[in-house]
């Protein structure tokens, strides 16, 4: 019996360690898209003349495997 409980509190432990850790991934993607954002509007306001297509290669270059 005591084997159960023991199995029982690990999975928990596991589970909220989990919901901490997307929790945090989540904080993390928000951060990306903010700085993204504010990097779409730096080139806007610099009148970059194509703005879109160098937030493709700036997407790129984060999203790629390191």
């Amino acid at each position: 019996m005591e084997r159960v409980v023991n199995r029982g509190s690990s999975l928990q432990r596991r589970l909220n360690e989990r919901e901490k850790e997307m929790e945090a991934d989540e904080r993390d993607r928000q951060k990306e898209r903010e700085e993204l954002e504010d990097i779409r509007k730096k080139l806007l306001e610099d009148g970059h003349p194509d703005p879109e297509a160098e937030m493709e290669r700036v997407n790129g270059y984060i999203n790629c495997p390191k």
